[in-house]
Formats: C-alpha cells, structure tokens, sequence
C-alpha cells in the first residue's frame, strides 16, 4: 500500500495542455490582429506551403 490514494489512474500531460493552450490563444490573437508578429508565426507554422 505505497501508492497515494490522492492520484488519479490516467495522468494528464499538463505539459502538453499548456502548449496546446497558449497554441490556440495565439492563433486566436493572430486571427484579430492580422498585423502582429503572431500573425506571421502562426501563418509560418501552420501554412508552410505558400
């Protein structure tokens, strides 16, 4: 009986969930200020073909 009876059986990658957050809020930014350097990262990410 080591195991903490507090943790929970399916481990969250927090990690992973902020990336994918501060992802989403820059694409959300870039999307309203299409001038901005966002702008022009998230276009370099996710549109890599012109």
């Amino acid at each position: 009986m080591d195991e903490d009876p507090h943790k929970t059986s399916v481990e969250i990658p927090w990690r992973k969930v902020a990336a994918f957050t501060v992802f989403i809020a820059a694409v959300v930014y870039a999307v309203e200020h299409p001038h901005s350097p966002f702008y022009y990262l998230v276009k370099f990410i996710a549109l890599p073909v012109p």
